[in-house]
């Protein structure tokens, strides 16, 4: 065998390889369930404008999101985080399949998604576009889609990025709400902001419009920076926490907030006093809603006139 032969024998065995390893990717790129080929894009949608209500469902709780007026609401009551259904639509458009779920593993994957997982529907003027469930492990790692239309289940990724797809949805049904707690303040039309203190009254006070600009009833030079950090402290007021159960009666307002808009309408923020001053904070929106809160962060709201002095 001459050295041009052994040459080309050499060539054909990297051809064979390179040609058997292509073989294999492009199998597992695809995905194969039953021999046949799978459409990676099985549960994305390339467009989400038209989509106006999206139904959240488990064996715990359920839950559903429509867009009315010019934004979305939870349940026909709360806001909904515009942040998350953004990211929501984003994974929409961009998940695909990794790979079908190995045999094996089926009957195990499957009683989690019958018993932990979410089922997830898309509709566009009540017609429904794109329905499957979803679970994800617990080291929050792996993410199952299953097609309710014939049971198959799927891994789940969003190509170019490590990211643990169930984490976009959310486990719990709150996790939609909107933890803004002024979300409805349209604060352009921000008028008045009334600082209380039920418990010690002499030190309350009004942030009023002064010369343009906002300052503090009865105060002759206002610390402007001092003020607009307050005012944004208050704007970006975040829950941690929503909670659905009785406040103790022996609770006590500790301090108010409320604020109205240029048309005299009135939105209020009650902290409650509580023994355990290390402890989360507990307040109530409109006198209806309970949240928990970091207690750095309402500690920055018990001001008095005194700080804002120039």
């Amino acid at each position: 065998m001459n050295r041009q032969q052994k040459k080309n024998i050499r060539l054909i065995g990297m051809l064979t390889i390179t040609f058997a390893f292509t073989m294999i990717y492009g199998l597992w790129n695809t995905g194969t369930k039953g021999g046949l080929q799978v459409d990676k894009s099985l549960f994305s949608l390339e467009n989400t404008l038209n989509i106006n209500k999206i139904t959240i469902n488990s064996a715990r709780e359920s839950g559903t999101l429509e867009y009315k007026g010019g934004r979305w609401i939870l349940n026909d009551r709360y806001p909904a985080d515009p942040s998350k259904i953004h990211i929501f639509f984003a994974m929409v458009q961009h998940v695909r399949i990794r790979r079908p779920v190995a045999k094996e593993l089926e009957p195990m994957i499957s009683n989690h998604l019958d018993t932990a997982g979410l089922k997830i529907k898309l509709y566009e003027n009540e017609q429904e576009v794109l329905s499957y469930e979803v679970w994800g492990d617990n080291n929050q790692s792996v993410t199952y889609f299953r097609d309710p239309g014939n049971n198959n289940i799927y891994q789940m990724e969003l190509p170019g990025y490590r990211t643990y797809v169930y984490a976009l949805i959310g486990s719990e049904i709150d996790a939609w709400r909107n933890s803004l707690v002024f979300s409805q303040m349209k604060w352009r039309n921000l008028a008045e902001i009334h600082i209380s203190y039920p418990m010690s009254p002499e030190d309350n006070f009004k942030i009023v419009p002064d010369q343009g600009m906002f300052g503090i009833e009865g105060l002759q030079e206002t610390d402007t920076t001092r003020l607009f950090d307050y005012i944004d402290h208050i704007s970006l007021l975040r829950a941690d926490k929503f909670i659905y159960t009785s406040l103790p009666t022996e609770m006590k307002t500790d301090l108010k907030i409320e604020l109205f808009d240029v048309g005299k309408n009135k939105t209020s923020l009650e902290i409650f006093s509580q023994n355990e001053p290390s402890g989360p904070a507990v307040g109530r929106l409109d006198s209806t809603d309970v949240m928990a809160f970091r207690r750095e962060i309402i500690d920055g709201l018990y001001k008095t006139i005194d700080y804002f002095k120039k």
